[in-house]
């Protein structure tokens, strides 16, 4: 996965990533090429950052485009690395960032990423849509106040540092008293992950005197993500009961299984098999089972004979 996952952001932004060394990687240890650097945490604490003056630019420019790819990690690949703390980001003379340690990676479900793409656009156009997306991610709060949700959600998703309850911690006395009385009932774990990235730039950001939107910087892809999902299930997640979004991953892992096996899963494979309620192997087996032969007519439609009968074969020994 690293060698993908690699690949493919420093192909899209200027981040540089090791590549694992083949061989030496198992279940418990990491291995990966070196890349020079002196790690964030270098200038981040009150002492040191004298190191920073001169080279400010740089920086900022460096950890926009750090920032830039976990938008496009997270909402483009829905697999993003978990744990960017400034020991894992490396600077070489102030030109050149890196990301290392991929030993903490989170995997997004579909359905989670493209509500998180309709949550940083709302957050970006400043829409009303806000309340009902964190509701579909199941976020819950205590309270109902939109104003309140609404600074909350910009602390808790973006990074912005532009709102004064952004600049004042929790435990300060000056922290207002509506908002100290707010809790999160809550938050799902994938929803939390995000948050976590969020949270560690935030930190970053304010230990920098540095102030990055990432809604500003993740729009684009947000927006790109929302397109491609309406382009290929032919439906918009938000308009769709939450019992129904589930059939977007059904049919991603379907066709994943479908690829891994050497058979048809382009678009027009899988609405043949969506428009006759065939979502997961476990509904194939059971369509073959009743052996209704119109209906899999239909589903293999697009199929060769020798496809159709492979395909069926390892449904039925697939576990």
């Amino acid at each position: 996965m690293l060698s993908v996952l690699g690949r493919r952001i420093s192909s899209n932004h200027k981040v540089r990533v090791p590549a694992p060394i083949d061989g030496l990687c198992t279940a418990q240890v990491l291995t990966m090429t070196l890349i020079e650097g002196k790690p964030l945490a270098t200038f981040t604490s009150v002492s040191s950052k004298k190191n920073v003056e001169g080279n400010l630019d740089y920086l900022r420019d460096n950890l926009r485009e750090l920032l830039a790819s976990f938008g496009f990690q997270i909402l483009n690949l829905g697999v993003f690395h978990s744990d960017p703390h400034p020991g894992n980001i490396l600077l070489r003379d102030f030109r050149d960032i890196a990301l290392i340690d991929f030993g903490q990676v989170k995997i997004l479900s579909d359905e989670t990423r493209v509500l998180f793409a309709h949550l940083v656009v709302s957050l970006y156009e400043e829409s009303d849509q806000l309340y009902a997306i964190l509701k579909t991610l199941k976020v819950e709060f205590t309270i109902n106040d939109p104003k309140l949700i609404r600074t909350i959600a910009s602390i808790l998703f973006d990074t912005r540092m532009d709102i004064p309850e952004a600049l004042v911690s929790p435990l300060d006395s000056e922290f207002p008293a509506e908002l100290r009385s707010v809790r999160i009932n809550v938050i799902p774990t994938e929803v939390f992950m995000i948050i976590r990235i969020i949270a560690i730039f935030r930190g970053i950001f304010s230990a920098l005197d540095i102030d990055l939107h990432a809604r500003k910087l993740w729009v684009s892809s947000a927006r790109q993500t929302i397109l491609d999902s309406e382009r290929v299930y032919n439906f918009n997640i938000l308009a769709t009961p939450r019992n129904e979004v589930n059939i977007v991953d059904q049919l991603k892992h379907f066709s994943a299984w479908l690829a891994l096996h050497g058979l048809p899963h382009q678009r027009e494979y899988m609405m043949a098999f969506a428009k006759l309620h065939v979502f997961c192997i476990k509904d194939l087996r059971k369509l073959a089972a009743e052996n209704e032969r119109s209906a899999l007519d239909a589903v293999f439609a697009n199929f060769s004979e020798q496809d159709r009968s492979r395909c069926l074969k390892l449904c039925y020994e697939h576990s």
